[in-house]
């Protein structure tokens, strides 16, 4: 399945990562993050998150783009998909901001190249 066909439906603007697990025996990453139904961060009043979890399988490898992913810092802002010289795969980038302590926000950048993309909402 494509990211195009999730973003139909929903919005990752602002997603919170929960976690990023990275199963390189298996070809396989998960990204967990929080988003609510329509798209909207933060939620609106007793709007709950709903955890989303990515499942991407044939998955090549992932990079993020300087330093590591700190799932505390690091929010999801976009996604869009790149073309991937692999026959098969496409890569995911996602566009992460994240606040640094001194208060100032950057911009990273995590790209997983992968066969195929599923999605659970919890």
């Amino acid at each position: 399945m494509r990211l195009s066909a999730f973003q139909e439906h929903y919005s990752l603007h602002d997603s919170p990562i929960n976690s990023l697990q990275y199963f390189p025996e298996q070809g396989k990453l998960t990204l967990e993050v929080d988003i609510c139904d329509d798209g909207q961060w933060p939620f609106p009043i007793k709007s709950d998150p709903m955890p989303l979890t990515f499942v991407f399988t044939g998955v090549s490898h992932y990079s993020v783009s300087t330093g590591s992913l700190d799932c505390e810092q690091d929010e999801i802002h976009d996604a869009r998909l790149l073309p991937s010289a692999k026959p098969g795969k496409e890569i995911i980038e996602f566009i992460l901001f994240t606040t640094s302590n001194q208060g100032t926000e950057d911009v990273k950048f995590l790209q997983i190249e992968a066969e195929s993309v599923n999605w659970v909402i919890s």
